[in-house]
């Protein structure tokens, strides 16, 4: 049966905030006398609720007070406001499902207010609209609550319902609502997902070719037949691990989002990027320190190579090789300049 409608978990499926939240998370129980590494965080609770994990950390001996899902919470509202990672290619999903028509929806344990801060920025809370639902509002998942409300409201069958969760909690959700499930997992590792039944992907491309949407081809693969010639599109690699990425005009050198992520100023410090507002906007800081900054781009370091980071046209972050000829505008304060043999070791924000 044709596909009407696509309902995505949240985090760990639209934006990478498990490092992050994993990372608060045992920094959190370490001072609570609980040391778990972020993989141990990872396998323990991922998927589920925080009032869940307070209890599961509770019994496995942390000091947990009454108040500290709150406290936790804060926590990470704090550090995800710095910026969180959309996966590869969901905006193309997503208008690919839009131009076929088929409807979308959220269903995450997560509460509203987390999502307003990790997908406001990237504009998609805006394309998801009042179809996003939380665990907080509804029974959580494993329980198929959210899933068959979003079925109800779009006026779908299980039938015509994929569900898309990177967990064996959420993905079990959609196997009680009788829905193909699929299990999402960018490594292709799939340790969190189990041995549940589900379609277990590693993108949302192959996830469209598996529910038949078509998606715009990537540069590596043939382009369609056309009335004129077009000039064949180079292959893009990333300049800092060498890895093939899909080439995009404006942006023929950019790193990939792996090396992006491994930013660091000249002594070595990691920067954090995101986006200030909805349209874009650049800001950036350093690991362990609160404060933040926003500017045109800085100048930084990827894999020690000099690289020049700013917003991207349309949203999300772009970096690029930075060399003497490129055009990066005039620094308007020294925070810390990466550049070769520059009077301090810093990063120089630009206007």
């Amino acid at each position: 049966m044709t596909v009407k409608l696509v309902i995505f978990d949240c985090d760990g499926v639209l934006v990478d905030t498990e490092p992050t939240t994993n990372r608060v998370i045992a920094s959190d129980l370490v001072k609570r006398g609980l040391t778990l590494s972020d993989h141990d965080i990872g396998e323990l609770f991922v998927g589920g609720t925080i009032e869940a994990v307070s209890k599961r950390a509770r019994k496995m001996g942390a000091a947990i007070p009454n108040d500290w899902v709150e406290t936790i919470y804060a926590k990470m509202f704090k550090e995800l406001s710095y910026g969180v990672r959309v996966f590869d290619e969901v905006d193309v999903f997503l208008d690919a499902l839009a131009a076929q028509g088929i409807a979308i929806a959220i269903a995450s344990n997560g509460p509203l207010d987390k999502m307003e801060i990790t997908l406001a920025p990237s504009g998609l809370k805006a394309r998801f609209g009042r179809q996003i639902y939380s665990g907080h509002d509804y029974t959580p998942k494993p329980a198929p609550d959210m899933i068959l409300h979003a079925m109800q409201v779009a006026g779908v069958t299980a039938d015509e319902t994929v569900f898309i969760d990177d967990s064996a909690t959420g993905a079990s959700a959609g196997l009680a609502a009788g829905v193909r499930t699929f299990g999402f997992d960018p490594s292709r590792k799939f340790t969190q997902l189990g041995e549940l039944a589900v379609d277990k992907v590693g993108s949302m491309r192959e996830i469209a070719g598996l529910i038949g949407v078509a998606m715009p081809a990537l540069s590596s693969e043939p382009a369609a037949p056309a009335a004129t010639a077009i000039p064949e599109q180079p292959d893009h690699f990333c300049p800092g691990c060498g890895v093939e990425r899909t080439f995009y005009a404006r942006y023929p050198w950019h790193f990939c989002d792996d090396c992006c992520r491994t930013a660091v100023d000249g002594d070595g410090r990691k920067i954090h990027t995101f986006n200030t507002d909805l349209s874009g906007g650049f800001g950036f800081r350093i690991e362990g320190e609160s404060q933040s900054y926003s500017c045109g781009g800085i100048l930084a370091k990827i894999n020690n190579r000099p690289a020049i980071i700013r917003d991207a046209y349309m949203g999300g972050i772009v970096a690029q090789p930075w060399t003497t000829s490129s055009t990066v505008g005039t620094p308007n304060r020294t925070h810390n300049s990466l550049l070769p043999n520059a009077t301090k070791d810093a990063i120089t924000p630009i206007k």
